[in-house]
This record gives C-alpha cells, sequence and structure tokens, in this order.
C-alpha cells in the first residue's frame, strides 16, 4: 500500500509538475495577453486622444469657416452697396454731362448771337456816322417825311434783329 501510496505520490507530483507547468505556460500566456491588452490600451487612449485633437481641430476649422462666411457675405453686402453707389454716381455724372453738353451749345449760341449783335451795332453806328447834313435835313423835312419813314424802317429793322438775336433767358 504504500508503494501504491508512493507510486500516486509521484504520479500526482508528476501531474502536479505537469500542472504547474501548464500553469506557468497559461501564466506567461495571461502576461503576454494582459501586456497585449495594455498596449492595446494605451494604443486606444494614443487614439482617443488623437480623435480628440482632431475633434477640437475639426471643430475649431468649422467655427473658423463660420466667421469666414459672415466675413465674406459682409463683403458681399458691402460689394453690393458699393454698386449701386457706383450705378448713382454714374447716373449722376452721365446727367452732368449732358447738361455740361447742353450749357456748352447754349454758351456757343450766346457767343455766336453776341457776335452778331456786335456786328448789328456796329452796322448802325457806321450808319448813324455816314449821315449827312442832306440825311439829317430829309429826317426832319415836315411835309412828306419820307427819309424819316425811311428811317424809321431801318431802326425796326435793327430792332428785329436784336430781337431776334437776343438770348432766351436773359431778360434780367
Amino acid at each position: 500500500m504504500l508503494r501504491q501510496m508512493a507510486l500516486e505520490k509521484d504520479a500526482l507530483q508528476s501531474e502536479n509538475s505537469q500542472l504547474e507547468e501548464e500553469l506557468k505556460k497559461k501564466d506567461k500566456k495571461i502576461e503576454k495577453l494582459n501586456s497585449k491588452i495594455e498596449r492595446t490600451d494605451k494604443s486606444l487612449k494614443n487614439t482617443s486622444d488623437t480623435v480628440a485633437r482632431y475633434q477640437e481641430a475639426v471643430a475649431s476649422q468649422r467655427q473658423r469657416m463660420g466667421e469666414m462666411r459672415d466675413k465674406f457675405q459682409k463683403l458681399v453686402d458691402k460689394y453690393r452697396e458699393l454698386v449701386s453707389a457706383l450705378k448713382l454716381v454714374e447716373a449722376e455724372r452721365t446727367g452732368l454731362q449732358t447738361r455740361s453738353a447742353q450749357q456748352s451749345a447754349a454758351l456757343d449760341e450766346c457767343g455766336k448771337k453776341n457776335n452778331e449783335l456786335y456786328q448789328a451795332t456796329l452796322d448802325m453806328i457806321e450808319k448813324y456816322e455816314n449821315k449827312g447834313v442832306w440825311d439829317s435835313l430829309l429826317q426832319q423835312e415836315p411835309v412828306t417825311q419820307l427819309k424819316r419813314v425811311e428811317i424809321e424802317n431801318i431802326v425796326d429793322g435793327e430792332k428785329y434783329k436784336i430781337d431776334k438775336l437776343k438770348v432766351a433767358g436773359s431778360d434780367k
């Protein structure tokens, strides 16, 4: 019996040794797996940190994009205001150019009429200067008054020329 027990003991010890070796192998495997788990956890933590940084960067970029969109909209609005102001200025400039052209044409017309009035006045002065004694006596002649009528016709003709050459709006 002792032998049998010794044999069982040896068998149990050998089985125990095998189990201990298996346990050691399993412990090594568990250590390896724990090490892998730790590395995976570290990698996961690094990945989580990276994801968090990327999420922050994305949020920051979205905020900047929103600000840029607002600035762009303000710029577009300002551009539209400037375009409408430019259209008003251009319309005013065109009106002023038209008015300037009209006034320039009127001024040219006034100049022409002034020259013609000057010439008419010179003609009248020349006729008056060339009036002789005989013409003066005939003008004063009381019976037929032909010369007086002729002179009045000349004066009326000159008045007509002056009235015709008078610039409109110069009744001051």
